[in-house]
């Protein structure tokens, strides 16, 4: 899964706003591309970085589980989050969300360039990239089943 995320934010030329983030990222996609394998948790548990150090073991403790009585007493069956088919839906779902964010913060980001630009042909070039990424966003909200209003 880690292979396949870090393939697809990279061939779409995404980046983390967030610094920390971003760094992680790095480490991953160094790992994968220069010695094609996922880095070892202790990568992250023992790195230079404080930062780095302590999100990882954050994200390492497991604080919560679903208790047995919801089956045993309601006879209510839990979903494992973590079966392949949840896992794939989850992972999917969020790369798609990713991407629409950006998607639409590089949409505000045009609209804004296109209030302030005064030359005619560079306001038909940004208009142009509007339209594309307007699509792109339909596209990636239909895919989420989201419905855009803008």
């Amino acid at each position: 899964i880690a292979a396949y995320l870090v393939g697809d934010i990279v061939a779409d030329n995404l980046s983390f706003d967030n610094k920390l983030y971003q760094n992680i990222f790095d480490i991953y996609k160094n790992y994968i591309y220069e010695q094609g394998n996922l880095p070892e948790l202790n990568v992250f548990t023992n790195n230079q970085d404080s930062e780095i150090q302590k999100l990882s073991t954050t994200l390492l403790i497991n604080n919560y589980s679903v208790s047995d009585l919801w089956e045993k007493k309601w006879k209510i069956v839990i979903p494992d989050p973590e079966s392949d088919e949840k896992l794939n839906q989850f992972v999917k779902e969020s790369l798609l969300s990713f991407k629409l964010n950006k998607l639409e913060r590089k949409i505000i980001s045009n609209e804004e360039k296109l209030k302030d630009e005064d030359d005619y042909d560079n306001q038909l070039i940004i208009m142009s990239e509007q339209k594309i990424l307007k699509k792109l966003k339909q596209i990636i909200s239909s895919e989420l089943n989201r419905i855009v209003t803008k």
